[in-house]
Order: C-alpha cells, then sequence, then structure tokens
C-alpha cells in the first residue's frame, strides 16, 4: 500500500505515523512523507520536519521518500497525491479547514478522522 503522509512538524503527524506502524505489522506498506513550503528560504525548516518524520519511520520501514515542495499546501498535496499514485492520504491538522477548502472538500465524504489525523482513502 503506497501511503502519502502531508506533514507540517510534529504533532498530529506523529499520531499518524505511530498507526501506519502499527498497520505495517498485517500490511505491507510504502510511505512518502510530504512536506510544503511556500519560499525556498524555508527549506532549513522543511528538512526539519523530514529528519523528524525519518527519526520516526525508518526504524519500522525499510522504505521511506521524502519530497518536499513549494507552493501553497492544499494545492501541493492534492497534486501530490493525484500524480503519485497513492492509496492512502494522511495529513495533521492545526486548525480547522474552511468548507472552501480543496482538501476538506475531499474529507467530507472520503475520510476518517482520528485524534486530529485525517485519512482519505482513494478506493473510498
Amino acid at each position: 500500500m503506497r501511503v502519502l503522509i502531508a506533514s507540517g512538524g510534529p504533532g498530529h503527524t506523529e499520531i499518524a505515523i505511530r498507526q501506519l506502524a502499527i498497520m505495517a505489522e498485517s500490511l505491507p506498506i510504502k510511505p512518502t512523507v510530504l512536506t510544503v513550503i511556500k519560499d525556498p528560504s524555508e527549506q532549513g525548516e522543511a528538512d526539519a520536519i523530514l529528519n523528524h518524520a525519518a527519526e520516526l519511520l525508518d526504524p519500522v520501514f525499510s522504505q521511506v521518500e521524502y519530497k518536499t515542495r513549494i507552493g501553497q499546501p492544499a494545492d501541493e498535496i492534492v497534486t501530490e497525491s493525484e500524480s503519485g499514485n497513492y492509496d492512502l492520504l494522511v495529513m495533521g491538522q492545526r486548525a480547522s479547514r474552511s468548507v472552501d477548502d480543496p482538501i476538506a472538500r475531499a474529507g467530507d465524504s472520503e475520510s476518517g478522522q482520528s485524534g486530529g489525523t485525517t485519512y482519505l482513502d482513494r478506493q473510498a
């Protein structure tokens, strides 16, 4: 199962990573971690986010891909999820999203909520 983990940093994403580790006990999972920055000058922050994710993922998964995109987070997450042939999208959420947000709209009918972590299943 190909899983995209959209991460803006520690917090709810850690919960998602721990839940994926549990899932990996019964399913083959190939995770990709994506973080989005709005400006290239934020690359240091992106590296720190991905390094933190690697500390949690690398001991559990044999193959993890890490990506940084530059742009608006919602747009870049949607673009990556559509182009990457993922089976599952996992996101942490810091604050409520507007109904005008494309990710929030997608989640209305296809997501499950667990502790501030959103799961979007492509098969739904």
